[in-house]
């Protein structure tokens, strides 16, 4: 038995279509043939009953004088040729009476006798050598004495029916044959896409996601697979990019903390150095080895969030208890520049979030606002509700940014001109944390900035998320 699942997908659907083609192809060939038939037999039937009613009227009421031959009249009755027999019942024989011209020396066989009612009988003649012909008997006195026979050979029509069952069995299969193979045809058109996309997809590796499923002109499902399997390509490019841009800053940032660190043990190993050195240089090798562990941390971090959804570790808090810990959490760090933190929160709803996920957003940008922001000054933090939506907004005063550059401070490990200044630290990971934070909880960020003019953050999420 043939296994359908080792065979291909065009071969299944060409023989499934085959299989329901032969089937309708033999419904229709045996229906109509049944109908054709079925309305030859009832025509002659038909006939048959007509013309024995007008002999039956003719001769109904002279049944004692009737002559031994029946003149038969080719232009009277529809059927050629017309046999007439007439017989009557003598101490329970039949005897012939009358038969029509035609019928000299031969006679209608005599069936069922007995049988007073009218019936239809078909049978071979042997007059006509073997032919089929279909009789109609029916009485023609009340008595039931006298009995009318008339009766067609109906070989013609067998003929003719024969013929076309043989027209039938030729061209049923030549029809068969013929649609299979503009099917076959059909089916391989319709799935050449199919072909492309998966010659195009044994093309495309992680060396290469250039290239593209090339579009068909026509607006159906295939269309609509190929511009999904091509959008999916460019996504997967545009992440795969990104991870290997993410590798390559990422080796950039862990190199120069480990060249230092070899340098500065280097120099110390070099020659004996004096107590004072040994310190500075074990000082600045834990610098290095906490900014490492920084990056490392953040990079974790990273890819945690990765895993993370907006349903894991839900807890119906207190938004505004979650911003005000964040802000006690990073009010003796802004101090130490004589930085106030103005918090201000204008509601206590409750909803049910992650809330390491939310102290992630809001500390990483609280922690670059008490970064960039100079001495002396203030940031802002206020929390809103607007309609369904929960917002955050941190503003500081420092020295803000590029308006062409805003659409890039998201990519991992940027850093615009203004952070690279040696007093400010960081590894450009901070608002990527909280724009895949952001995403997460299928919020919003926006940002505004003016260079020294300071900077404006907006966190948008909805709330009662369960």
């Amino acid at each position: 038995m043939v296994n359908l699942e080792n065979i291909s997908f065009k071969k299944r659907i060409f023989l499934w279509y085959g299989i329901v083609l032969a089937f309708i192809i033999l419904i229709f060939s045996i229906t109509f043939y049944v109908s054709v038939k079925f309305a030859v037999t009832k025509n002659i039937k038909n006939s048959l009953k007509i013309i024995s009613e007008e002999i039956k009227n003719d001769t109904k009421d002279n049944l004692n004088n009737l002559q031994k031959y029946i003149i038969y009249d080719k232009n009277r009755y529809p059927l050629s040729p017309l046999y007439i027999q007439i017989y009557k019942i003598e101490n329970n024989n039949p005897v012939i009476v009358s038969v029509s011209t035609n019928l000299k020396g031969n006679n209608l066989p005599i069936i069922n006798y007995q049988d007073k009612n009218s019936r239809f009988n078909k049978i071979k003649a042997m007059f006509l050598k073997h032919k089929f012909i279909m009789i109609f008997t029916q009485a023609i006195d009340k008595e039931g004495k006298y009995f009318l026979e008339v009766a067609t050979s109906i070989d013609k029509q067998n003929k003719v029916i024969n013929i076309l069952l043989t027209i039938f069995l030729i061209t049923g299969p030549l029809l068969l044959f013929a649609a299979l193979f503009v099917g076959y045809k059909v089916v391989g058109n319709a799935l050449l896409p199919v072909k492309i996309i998966t010659e195009t997809a044994n093309k495309i590796s992680v060396a290469d996601l250039s290239k593209r499923v090339p579009q068909v002109k026509s607006d159906d499902e295939f269309s609509k697979l190929i511009m999904t399997i091509n959008n999916m390509i460019d996504r997967l490019e545009k992440s795969f990019n990104s991870i290997k841009q993410f590798s390559m800053n990422a080796s950039h940032e862990l190199k120069t903390p480990l060249t230092i660190i070899r340098g500065e043990a280097e120099l110390a190993l070099r020659k004996e150095r004096s107590a004072e050195y040994y310190i500075e240089s074990l000082n600045n090798i834990l610098k290095e080895a906490i900014s490492m562990q920084n990056i490392i941390e953040s990079l974790l971090l990273f890819a945690k969030l990765d895993s993370m959804s907006l349903s894991k570790d839900l807890s119906i808090v207190k938004i505004n208890e979650v911003v005000k810990s964040v802000v006690d959490d990073f009010s003796h760090i802004a101090k130490k520049k004589n930085i106030t933190i103005l918090c201000e929160c204008k509601t206590e709803s409750k909803s049910a979030v992650n809330v390491s996920i939310l102290k992630i957003i809001v500390s990483n940008i609280l922690e670059n606002a008490i970064k960039y922001t100079p001495k002396d000054k203030n940031i802002y933090v206020s929390l809103y509700e607007d309609n369904n939506l929960f917002k955050i907004v941190i503003k500081d005063e420092g020295c803000g940014i590029e308006e062409k550059k805003l659409n890039l401070i998201f990519e991992p490990f940027y850093r615009t001109d203004e952070a690279h200044n040696k007093d400010i630290e960081g590894y450009g990971l901070g608002l990527a944390l909280v724009k895949k934070a952001v995403d997460i909880l299928e919020g919003k960020i926006e940002i505004e900035s003016k260079l020294k003019a300071g900077t404006t953050v907006t966190v948008s999420f909805k709330k009662n998320r369960v």
